[in-house]
């Protein structure tokens, strides 16, 4: 698994066994990172075909949706760690 440099700066924020939903979670590698790291649950959102079905392969939760209808499908407070990385450029709304 190739690691991108802000992974562990983004997991010291990150409590042991807290629950984490990534937007725009691409090929799960941060939700693997992580889950393995901070015994995480984790959840991604993801909205590109090939990027969901790597998730899956890799036994992450992930939903098919755009952010704003992924979002939707939680009650606030759902999580104690909402990331958002190198996402916000691709958001066209």
């Amino acid at each position: 698994m190739q690691l991108r440099s802000d992974f562990d700066a983004i997991a010291n924020w990150v409590e042991t066994n807290s629950s984490l939903l990534d937007l725009g979670c691409g090929d799960g590698s941060f939700l693997e990172f992580i889950r393995a790291k901070r015994k995480a649950i984790t959840y991604g959102v993801e909205i590109t075909d090939t990027a969901v079905l790597a998730c899956v392969e890799k036994g992450l939760n992930v939903i098919q949706q755009d952010l704003e209808g992924g979002l939707a499908l939680f009650k606030d407070q759902s999580f104690d760690t909402v990331v958002l990385s190198q996402t916000l450029q691709t958001i066209h709304q």
